[in-house]
């Protein structure tokens, strides 16, 4: 059963190890840089999402308001929003619910007369009790370590 395991293990590092071309291999090889994330942070006009379907993504174009294009001069001004303007609602509107509810469930803790629950409490618990162990004696009189307060 051990040699079993250890083949297995064996076999899994010999593949995780083994190289893995792309299929623009021969190109890279040919002396051609292949840029592979800036194409996924930089700023533009459509959007790449997950899909299910290889090649596993599906781009999709966002639109634009003929409202928010006009021209200043001979320049072009295109105020579309763009992918990370849509990026950035999305977690706006994330961090609003998640607060939200946050919020909400400490107003009805408070109104039912209970301990506030959560990080902080388990925080604050934590310090007080390695405060009480961090006591020492000076002079015959206890002396309790001072911990911050969260």
């Amino acid at each position: 059963m051990k040699i079993g395991k250890f083949v297995a293990i064996a076999i899994a590092l010999l593949l995780a190890s083994a190289p893995v071309h792309s299929l623009g291999a021969s190109e890279a090889q040919a002396g051609e840089k292949v840029d592979i994330i800036t194409p996924h942070i930089t700023d533009g006009d459509h959007m790449e999402v997950p899909w299910i379907l290889p090649p596993f993504f599906k781009e999709i174009h966002l639109p634009k308001y003929e409202a928010l294009q006009f021209h200043v001069g001979g320049l072009e001004v295109d105020l579309s929003p763009t992918k990370h303007v849509y990026f950035l609602l999305i977690g706006a509107t994330l961090l609003i619910l998640v607060m939200t509810a946050a919020a909400r469930s400490q107003v009805r803790a408070a109104q039912a007369g209970q301990a506030p629950k959560g990080h902080r409490t388990r925080l604050k618990r934590l310090s007080s009790t390695s405060a009480t162990r961090s006591s020492f004696r000076t002079s015959g009189t206890m002396v309790r370590a001072s911990s911050p307060t969260c």
